[in-house]
């Protein structure tokens, strides 16, 4: 995955860089430092990747509300939400 697809699934999920590495459980550098590698590889492994290709799947209004879950009750949700949330809109 390249920096730019990074954002590009960051940007379309709505989330800040921050929020972005709570999710992934990664800190904030690490995704600035993939981000910033534009059409290059990042050395993403594990279940950082796994996340990342999964809200890759999500588009437009779908990629919104994942975004949103993730910030609902004015905190993150858990992976475990995140996995129930897919598996609804399945």
């Amino acid at each position: 995955m390249t920096g730019n697809q990074v954002r590009a699934v960051r940007e379309s999920a709505e989330l800040s860089v921050l929020e972005l590495a709570e999710i992934l459980g990664v800190r904030a550098s690490s995704v600035y430092r993939w981000e910033a590698g534009g059409n290059k590889k990042s050395r993403i492994d594990g279940l950082p990747y796994k996340l990342l290709l999964w809200l890759g799947d999500f588009t437009g209004k779908d990629a919104k509300a994942v975004g949103s879950a993730f910030r609902s009750d004015g905190a993150l949700c858990s992976l475990r939400k995140l996995v129930d949330i897919a598996y609804k809109n399945a």
